[in-house]
């Protein structure tokens, strides 16, 4: 009797032990599965952001060539550096060498390592194979000269016109005017030939004259034997109501002389 009536008894919590036991490893089961599921999307998003991220940040800093200069031994030599060191090297002088813009040409460097004359590397657009841009403030082509200081945005106005540097390029016609004339005359003839080609012709002022004579050689056709009034040429620079400055082909000398004197005329544009 008593047997049965403890069997009986313990007929609930013996069920409901058994429930629990269970309950319980299904539960963590249901756990483990959330917890699989959600590292597994962890690292779906981890491996996203990854693939998207800039190579920098996922690569060691690439490695560059350089052309140093070697105080010790007073020498310069291509080395191999990282890419962060660059700055402590671009501080004294190094010049890199990795084309950074990608066209083909590196800066000018002192180790003669490929196609110098890059004037910008950060700039696919500049360097000594492009065309010189006449109109936005760059050297283009990396000469020395930009926009219209450039000889490849100047038109040719006369054949055999030679362009020489003062203050930027100065264009002078290859050939004296035909006559001598007066002073006044003479900015007449520079006037009219301005007529006749279309381009903007005039007298040289006192100094780009003498600029003319410093490069006589180089213009040709003047008329150095030193003669009056031949080897005369005529300024444009007035130095009173009666003068104008004129300058002798033969030894250089500059004086002013009366406007009514015979001299010759060169005529020059911008």
């Amino acid at each position: 009797m008593l047997f049965l009536l403890g069997t009986y008894i313990n007929k609930k919590p013996l069920k409901l032990i058994t429930v629990k036991k269970l309950l319980l490893p299904l539960l963590a089961l249901l756990f483990f599965i959330s917890c699989e599921k959600e590292s597994y999307s962890d690292l779906q998003m981890e491996q996203q952001l990854y693939d998207n991220s800039p190579m920098t940040l996922r690569s060691p800093t690439p490695k560059i060539d350089v052309c140093h200069y070697d105080a010790e031994n007073n020498s310069w030599h291509v080395i191999n550096i990282s890419g962060n060191a660059w700055p402590d090297h671009q501080g004294h002088g190094d010049v890199r060498l990795d084309d950074r813009d990608g066209d083909g040409y590196v800066p000018n460097n002192a180790c003669d390592y490929g196609q110098q004359g890059d004037c910008d590397d950060n700039d696919a657009a500049v360097n000594p194979g492009a065309e010189e841009v006449c109109d936005n403030s760059i050297d283009d082509d990396c000469d020395g000269d930009v926009d219209e200081a450039d000889s490849d945005c100047s038109t040719s106005c006369v054949e055999g016109e030679v362009k020489i540097d003062y203050n930027g390029p100065l264009f002078v016609a290859p050939s004296d005017e035909v006559f001598v004339y007066t002073w006044q005359l003479a900015k007449d003839a520079c006037a009219a030939k301005s007529e006749i080609d279309g381009c903007e012709w005039y007298l040289p002022s006192k100094d780009e004259l003498n600029a003319l004579y410093l490069a006589r050689n180089v213009i040709g056709g003047f008329d150095q034997s030193g003669n009056y009034p031949g080897s005369y040429y005529w300024s444009s620079t007035e130095s009173s109501f009666n003068n104008a400055w004129a300058q002798i082909f033969g030894n250089g000398l500059q004086g002013d002389a009366n406007k009514q004197s015979a001299g010759s005329c060169r005529c020059v544009r911008r």
